[in-house]
């Protein structure tokens, strides 16, 4: 991955011919007034997500993983919740079961 001070949380979507990596940024000062989002890369192409699904910037080029990664979010929100709290205070975050 290209991101310099991000965290892996899990790469996932074996259906896809491409993993789908989605990964919670560490804490920096600058970060701490963001909210609440995750990245996410497909085949080379980045985009940020909010705890709602919204693609907050950049695209994955791809509807079926733009779709998943939504899912994704829609099942794990309170694990994401409880990490992006860690990550404010300087703990580690948890990694996250893919989507089966």
């Amino acid at each position: 991955m290209a991101y310099a001070s991000i965290s892996e949380v899990r790469s996932f979507f074996n259906a896809l011919d491409t993993p789908v990596w989605v990964s919670s940024p560490t804490p920096s000062p600058c970060r701490s007034s963001n909210p609440p989002h995750i990245h996410a890369e497909y085949q080379g192409q980045k985009a940020v997500f909010d705890f709602s699904g919204n693609v907050a910037r950049g695209d994955l080029g791809s509807r079926t993983a733009t779709r998943l990664v939504r899912e994704w979010i829609d099942l794990h929100v309170e694990e994401l919740r409880a990490g992006w709290a860690l990550a404010q205070v300087g703990r580690e975050v948890e990694k996250i079961a893919p989507l089966d």
